[in-house]
This record gives C-alpha cells, structure tokens and sequence, in this order.
C-alpha cells in the first residue's frame, strides 16, 4: 500500500509525457501519428510556403539554398520569414518558372534581403513586374541564366535537371520552368503553371523513371493541367496545391476528381498552411504542416510520419 503515492507519480509523468503526441493526432493527421521533423542527416527539406493565390518554394540542401517563385505582390514578408526559419542567409540558386505576377510579384523584397547569387529562367517576360525584378537582380549582382529542357542545375549535393520547355512558345505557362529533382530515391517534380504540349512531353520523361513522390500540381489546380494521361505517366504518390482565395475556381474539382482518381493524397496550402517535406538520407520522408493535416483528397497513401506545427 506504501508504494501507491509513488505508482501515481509514474502515471502522472507518462500521461504528461504521452499528451503532446496526442494532441497531434486529434490535429488531422493522415495516419493517427505523430513525429518530429529531424533535420540531422536530412538530405532535402522543401517547403511549399503558403503565399495566397501564388507559388513559392523554398528548399534547403544542408546549407544550400534554393527558391522556386516569389508569390504575388505583397507576400515578401511570408518568404523571407520562412526563408529565415530554414535557416538561409542568401539564396544560391532563384528559379522564376514564368513571368507572371502570382510567381514573381513578392521577390523584390525577397531579392533586397536574400542577394541570389544565381537565377535561371526560361521565358522572358514583358510586363513591368518582369522589368523591375530583373532590375533588382541587376542590382545585388545576381547572374542570369536562360535554361532549357536537358539543362542541369546543382541544387547542392544534388543535381536537378531542367525537363521543359525544349522550345519557346510565347506563353509563359506553357513555357514554364519544370524541375525534377531525386533526394534519395524520392522525386520531386515542380511544374510551374505547366500546361498544354509541353505537360505532354513532362509526362512522357516522368514515364521513363520512378514513380514521382511529390508533385506540385500545375497552375494552382486549374481545369486545363494535370490531365488523366499526365497522371498516369507520373504516378504521383502525393501532391500539393499552391492556392489562395481566387475569382477563377482553382482549385478545380475535375482535377481535385482526377487526382483522386489516380490515388493521388492531395494537399493545398490554403487548408494546410505552409506544406514541408524532409527526406533523409535513407529516403525516409517526414511532412509537417503549419495547419491542418488533412489532406483535400484522401487515398491509401500516407506520409510515414508527420507533424502539425503552429
């Protein structure tokens, strides 16, 4: 009877102990589990930083520093924050995908603060948005690169390899800078607002190889990306929708229907805030997510562990 006190302790501590996990559970998790993003030993962290109606994202390679788009206008703020947070004292390699606002409006600030030593692109612009970013880059000695599909980048350790445009168009959609990106067998593959012809080609490439682990989805979800016949080529296992309030019904829900149609776990950084994927060196991959971890469309795959973080 003497040691009860002592047993009531124990219990005390485990409860304690065990609740914070709980509360993770309960927060919408895919699976019921929770787990603590290790950055030790990470080989890839990306972070699909929630800017509105837009895309921006950030990746970390140990100390190296990449930026795929700026956000729309007034979103400099969220990225460098974010940047920050990843620990980045300069951006080493800023990809524009294409020359509109929604992809390039925020980098002004961003270009001020983080000086990008390289930035690549495929199709030049004509708007103002276009002229006064170029100025700035001029401004912090950033170099310019025009690349094209076949084109190698080093994003660190690793090597991303540029798959589209082969050839200009003239519209900067269609002329998007698409990345595929392999971080210990796990591929990422970016697609700016890629659409017509050229997803057609991305397709056929993606085909060739492993199933893709992470794709961002197109054009923030429009109707007129992300075709049954790209899908069944990639075979993603996961993607993320970079979306805001909008006028233009993006996310769609014939594609949201396709994505699930092909067993695609699909998430959105208007629900789940900002979306950070981890691969370790062993090709584990932990996701957190700064709200909710419910994802738009569920399917039988999920992260092997993940975190709410707010």
């Amino acid at each position: 009877m003497r040691f009860r006190p002592a047993i009531l302790v124990v219990l005390s501590s485990l409860v304690l102990f065990l609740l914070p996990g709980a509360a993770l559970g309960r927060a919408g998790g895919p699976n019921g589990r929770s787990a603590t993003t290790h950055r030790a030993g990470a080989v890839l962290r990306v972070t699909y930083v929630d800017v509105g109606q837009g895309d921006s994202i950030i990746l970390r390679v140990g100390s190296w520093t990449g930026l795929i788009d700026g956000g729309p206008r007034d979103t400099d703020g969220v990225i460098s924050a974010q940047l920050s947070k990843a620990g980045a004292k300069r951006i080493d390699c800023l990809v524009m995908t294409h020359s509109h606002a929604d992809h390039i409006g925020g980098l002004p600030g961003v270009i001020s603060r983080f000086k990008p030593r390289l930035a690549v692109y495929a199709g030049a612009g004509t708007t103002a948005t276009w002229r006064s970013v170029k100025g700035d880059l001029a401004h912090v000695g950033t170099k310019l690169k025009q690349v094209k599909a076949g084109a190698v980048l080093a994003f660190g350790k690793l090597k991303a390899k540029v798959i589209s445009p082969a050839h200009l168009s003239g519209l900067p959609n269609n002329d998007s800078v698409v990345i595929l990106l392999d971080a210990a067998g796990r591929r990422f593959l970016f697609t700016g607002d890629l659409t017509g012809p050229n997803e057609a080609a991305v397709g056929a490439i993606c085909a060739r190889g492993p199933p893709v682990y992470v794709l961002k989805v197109a054009h923030h979800g429009s109707a007129y990306s992300t075709g049954n016949s790209f899908l069944s080529q990639a075979r993603a296992k996961f993607a993320v929708i970079s979306v805001g309030h909008n006028s233009y019904g993006h996310p769609s829900p014939q594609t949201l229907a396709r994505l699930k149609a092909h067993h695609v776990r699909t998430y959105a950084t208007q629900r789940n805030g900002n979306v950070t994927v981890t691969v370790a060196a062993g090709g584990h991959a932990t996701w957190a997510f700064s709200r909710s971890s419910t994802p738009l469309s569920s399917t039988s795959a999920t992260p092997s562990s993940f975190t709410v973080r707010r």
